[in-house]
């Protein structure tokens, strides 16, 4: 299982009407892209707030990067995680951050892990 760290500043979640979660705008790479797991922090410091299942990564509508360009102070990301949100988040510790990216500017890491520490994690 690959988990797919981010560190969620302003205003990056919206409800989409399908039910799912969307966590925007980012730059991500190819290995990023191919995520089966989200987990969103405030600080790497701190367990994730929120996270689940990613079920989708499109790019961000031309409409989005026009109404959040001034909230994200000119960043250039586009790509839109969406994902399934664990129910029982609330209450629960939430993810350590994990993966390679842990220096000071690091907004993102991508963590992989094997069947049973992804388990381990995520129950």
């Amino acid at each position: 299982m690959r988990i797919l760290h981010l560190i969620e500043k302003g205003p990056g979640l919206q409800q989409a009407p399908e039910g799912y979660l969307e966590s925007l705008m980012w730059v991500l790479d190819n290995d990023e892209l191919s995520a089966d797991y989200v987990a969103l922090h405030k600080q790497k410091s701190q367990r994730s707030w929120k996270g689940g299942r990613v079920i989708g990564i499109r790019e961000a509508t031309e409409a989005e990067v026009s109404a959040k360009s001034a909230e994200l102070n000119g960043k250039k990301g586009r790509m839109v995680v969406q994902f399934e949100p664990i129910r029982g988040y609330n209450g629960r510790p939430g993810i350590p951050w994990g993966g390679s990216r842990k220096g000071a500017m690091a907004y993102k890491s991508l963590e992989t892990l094997d069947d049973k520490e992804a388990g381990e994690l995520l129950n």
